[in-house]
Formats: structure tokens, C-alpha cells, sequence
């Protein structure tokens, strides 16, 4: 199964007619989980960034593929070394 995303706004997403006010991260299952973006703010002061530690928590069981909503504002990026270490591991 694959959810819908029907809207989105500052602050957050609408998934399946579910309105959610927080950051998450969607399996390719279906399943919609709660992104720890604390792993990257701990690092940068920020969410905007996402780090080494938060990659290798959304890879910790392997994936082919990453999409990555920027923001409402398109502020979000993957550090340099999130970016190097997902392709080592062959993730697009």
C-alpha cells in the first residue's frame, strides 16, 4: 500500500484524510512513522539539516531509494555526510 498525500501546509502533512502536525518518515509498507529529527538537531541546532545519525536511523534496514520533502519553505538537506554515507550504501 501506498498512502496518499492530499495536502500539505507549514507544520503539516495530510496522509490517507490524516492531518499530522509533526515530521515523518513513510516506509515504501505503508507504514508512517514519526521522524526523530532530534538526531540531527543535536548536531546542527537544527532540524534542517539532516545528519549522519539520522540517515544511518532511516537506513538502519537498508533502502533503495530516499525522497525527502524539503519543507513548506524548502529549507531541509541532507549534511555532506549523510549524503556520502547513503551513496556508499547505493541509496538513490
Amino acid at each position: 500500500m501506498k498512502p496518499v498525500i492530499s495536502d500539505s501546509g507549514f507544520g503539516n502533512i495530510t496522509v490517507e484524510g490524516l492531518k499530522i502536525d509533526y515530521d515523518i518518515i513513510i516506509r515504501l509498507t505503508g507504514e508512517i512513522k514519526k521522524r526523530k529529527k532530534k538526531l540531527s538537531k543535536a548536531v546542527y541546532g537544527t532540524s534542517h539539516i539532516i545528519s549522519l545519525e539520522e540517515a544511518k536511523y532511516v537506513y538502519q534496514n537498508g533502502t533503495e531509494r530516499l525522497i525527502i520533502g524539503s519543507g513548506h519553505h524548502g529549507m531541509v538537506n541532507l549534511s555532506k555526510e549523510a549524503s556520502g554515507y547513503l551513496k556508499k550504501k547505493k541509496c538513490k
